[in-house]
């Protein structure tokens, strides 16, 4: 978060929205530019947001492990121009950790646990003995339980959005299936982890990583 006064800014500023496009891959930074460019963005940027962090594959051997929401980025790292307002920056919540190979659930991730509207992903299920569910984003305050892909080849559940108040999680695990294929991990929200593949004779997918987040709000003084 930054807040600026408007007497250091041009007439027009830029959104860059992050995201990401591939299964398994984290989100992008979300960035508020002075100018638009693809290439040397820290140089014009006013501030940067991380994206959540990408779910891990599944294997036959191991588990993927859940995506982190998006790291804390510091002021000189954020932009050139950062240093003009008042800034700050809050790491992301974890990630819950992938089910043991020996078999287990993935590990749940509790909405609100870090102190954040946001949430990391959830693991998924490990095996090497039965097949066993994916892990929970577990509920709290405005956000219902997502619960994780059920025991066997079944993908996580995506993460939830509520925009007013802003309220986002990850996605949560997929099953493992100890004679076939892991489920995949479900999609994070904006700024939020994936949910980690479930372990199979193919793993799963990890899920994505929630693209950065940007609100803008004028303030008035009088």
């Amino acid at each position: 978060m930054i807040l600026m006064p408007c007497q250091y800014l041009p007439e027009v500023i830029y959104v860059q929205p992050g995201e990401s496009q591939a299964p398994g891959t984290a989100g992008n930074d979300s960035r508020v530019v002075l100018i638009p460019s693809s290439t040397a963005v820290a140089a014009n940027s006013i501030i940067r947001a991380a994206g959540g962090g990408a779910g891990g594959n599944g294997t036959g051997a191991a588990v993927g492990a859940a995506g982190a929401a998006g790291g804390a980025t510091t002021a000189p790292n954020s932009g050139a121009y950062a240093i003009l307002g008042n800034y700050l920056s809050l790491a992301g919540q974890g990630g819950g950790a992938g089910g043991a190979v020996a078999g287990a659930a993935g590990a749940s991730v509790t909405f609100g646990g870090s102190g954040l509207f946001l949430s990391g992903g959830a693991g998924g299920g490990g095996t090497t003995s039965a097949n066993f569910a994916g892990g929970a984003i577990t509920g709290a305050g405005l956000v219902p339980t997502i619960p994780g892909g059920l025991a066997g080849s079944n993908p996580g559940n995506e993460g939830y959005e509520l925009w007013v108040p802003p309220t986002f999680t990850g996605g949560s695990g997929g099953g493992s299936n100890n004679t076939g294929a892991g489920g995949a991990g479900a999609n994070g929200k904006y700024g939020c982890g994936g949910g980690g593949g479930g372990a199979g004779t193919t793993g799963g997918a990890g899920g994505r990583g929630g693209g950065g987040l940007v609100f803008i709000t004028a303030v008035f003084g009088y």
